[in-house]
């Protein structure tokens, strides 16, 4: 039975899903995976020939490429974030998930104090970017979502005229730096875009009436 499949042998964990394994021996010690569109760090502290065992955490994609780039030990990006953890067991049958508080959890299984990936240049490169476009997605999400929300504030509170609309866009460049690319591709599905276009030209955007 694969990794995958122990995770998912859980009524509560059926879409926990293998991202990427960054440490392995006979099987994945150190590994990502994905449910519901969080992201979890696994660590194996034991196996045995009636048990696998992990720690695992939620964890944020900046947390992993800062793992990955030696900027972060181990233990640190396992125990940064979130209060809650899981202890996580396989009995070759059942695999039983528990939360508990990261002040809970023994010292004897987590990663040892100090130890970082030791990871060399282009070592984690596929990884890293994978993380990076995972990033990258959630923050134009979050983007979209604020977006959205400021709209309707906005509509509330000021008629949505082209002079408006200009100060708006200011409003929104504070807000969050993007980049270019997926800063046009938000803007051009928005209400006012059926009266009026922008251009990007030199970091600056200007907003032209359609004719």
């Amino acid at each position: 039975m694969n990794i995958e499949t122990i995770l998912q042998n859980n009524d509560n964990y059926r879409n926990m899903k293998l991202q990427q394994i960054l440490f392995e021996s006979t099987y994945p010690v150190l590994f990502t995976c994905e449910m519901n569109n969080e992201a979890y760090m696994f660590i194996c502290y034991e196996v045995n020939e009636k048990s696998m065992n992990w720690i695992a955490t939620q964890v944020d994609y900046k947390t992993l490429i800062d793992l990955l780039t030696n900027k972060i030990t181990i233990r640190d990006s396992f125990l940064k974030g979130c209060e809650i953890k899981l202890m996580v067991s396989y009995d070759g049958k059942e695999t039983k998930y528990c939360e508990v508080k990261k002040e809970d959890i023994s010292e004897d299984i987590l990663p040892t104090d100090g130890e970082y990936m030791d990871a060399e240049i282009g070592e984690f490169d596929e990884e890293i970017e994978y993380y990076k476009n995972k990033l990258n997605a959630i923050q134009i999400v979050k983007f979209s979502y604020n977006l959205e929300y400021i709209y309707k504030e906005y509509d509330k509170k000021i008629r949505p005229t082209k002079r408006n609309f200009i100060d708006f866009l200011k409003i929104v460049e504070m807000l969050r730096k993007i980049d270019s690319q997926n800063k046009k591709k938000l803007y051009t599905t928005n209400q006012y875009d059926v009266n009026y276009r922008y251009d990007y030209t030199n970091g600056n955007y200007t907003l032209k009436a359609k004719g």
